[in-house]
């Protein structure tokens, strides 16, 4: 009786486990790179610290807005805002759009910040304490201004602006309007409890970018100008970057025309209120209204910044969100490769194949030398 030779079924297998060995390694170099990179991401939107939305750590987008009056009723906005963290995806964004941001500047105004005018800069919503009348001397209106920054997980980030129309229906003091951008390095500690139960810890270390949106008046007749601070976007995960650690040469204030380039202050958010605390929602704004005729209620402040779902359900016209949804996440050119679960699965199927062809060929071997054993009596 002949036997089958144990080395090559030992070779057999050998090279069906080598091979199977090979394809989990290689399933495990090609999984997306940002599961490596980071798991934990952050996103921030508001309008002048109003409506604010943010989470961290959210697989998927938000929707809301604020629709209601700014610096003591200088400016009025109706924004919607969109923010979006997927770890899925390769997807950090937040976005700022305004489908309407008007300036109304009234003689009492004027003469307020005439008086608290220094260095040639003067001071937003100032209570006017003067003898001025309320006479419109300024009335300016923008539809469609917008921010936003995308980043991927691996770190690379983008900012865009878009200025919007302007249309000018008053404007008794020959002022010069403009929007400047800036945009910087944002590096928070940020802590949410709710990250606890996602098995994180509940303190993060992030990395990302701000870019805020200034409305800025110039007066030069009178020598002054003011700034309004009309939007802040910022997003960022837990990948520290390759250089120093903070800087990633974002820093710089783009746009404007130079005439009233003073951000006001360098608050950033994160810093009042921003900090991640609550259920990971992070909604907490004063709402957005009912945005159905794009004037908002200004008060219907839920405690949530939206209207008690955070999906700001009612916010606008279907259309005004849809279109928040879809390009909450414009401007990221260059994601990561996402051809990890392809390739996964075709080499785990190249292992299995192996893996069971080593197999058959094993017992067919077998098969085959325990026939020619019974065979061999009957010839001799």
């Amino acid at each position: 009786m002949v036997f089958p030779s144990p080395v090559s079924a030992r070779r057999v297998l050998q090279g069906g486990i080598t091979f199977a060995a090979f394809g989990a390694l290689s399933v495990a170099a090609s999984v997306p790179a940002h599961a490596e990179n980071g798991e934990v991401g952050y996103a921030y939107t508001s309008a002048a610290d109003e409506g604010r939305i943010f989470g961290i750590y959210l697989r998927g987008g938000d929707v809301g807005g604020y629709g209601g009056p700014l610096y003591d009723g200088e400016v009025y906005s109706d924004s919607v805002h969109s923010i979006t963290v997927d770890v899925v995806e390769d997807d950090l964004s937040a976005r700022v759009m305004f489908r309407e941001l008007r300036i109304e500047l009234t003689e009492a105004d004027i003469e307020a910040m005439r008086e608290a005018a220094e260095d040639g800069v003067s001071q937003p919503g100032l209570e006017n304490a003067g003898d001025g009348s309320g006479e419109t001397v300024l009335q300016a209106s923008y539809a469609d201004p917008e921010i936003a920054v995308t980043q991927n997980w691996a770190g690379d980030r983008e900012f865009s602006h878009d200025p919007g129309t302007e249309s000018v229906e008053v404007n008794e003091l020959g002022a010069e309007i403009s929007f400047s951008t800036g945009t910087a390095a944002w590096h928070e500690t940020l802590e949410d409890r709710s990250l606890v139960y996602q098995g994180l810890d509940a303190e993060q270390e992030l990395w990302g970018g701000i870019q805020t949106l200034d409305m800025v008046v110039s007066f030069p007749d009178e020598g002054f100008s003011v700034s309004y601070r009309v939007g802040e976007a910022i997003v960022a995960s837990d990948t520290a970057p390759a250089g120093d650690g903070d800087g990633d040469g974002d820093d710089g204030d783009t746009g404007g025309d130079g005439t009233g380039e003073g951000d006001g202050d360098d608050e950033t958010p994160g810093e009042d209120g921003t900090d991640g605390e609550g259920d990971g929602s992070g909604q907490d704004g004063n709402g957005e209204g009912d945005g159905t005729d794009g004037e908002g209620d200004g008060d219907s402040q839920d405690g949530n910044g939206q209207d008690g779902n955070g999906q700001g359900a009612d916010s606008g016209s279907e259309g005004d969100q849809d279109s928040a949804e879809n390009t909450a996440g414009e401007g990221a050119d260059d994601p990561l490769a996402q051809t990890g679960s392809p390739v996964a699965g075709l080499i785990a199927a190249g292992a299995a194949v192996a893996a069971g062809g080593g197999a058959a060929l094993y017992w067919g071997r077998r098969r085959k030398a325990a026939s020619a054993g019974t065979e061999e009596p009957s010839q001799s």
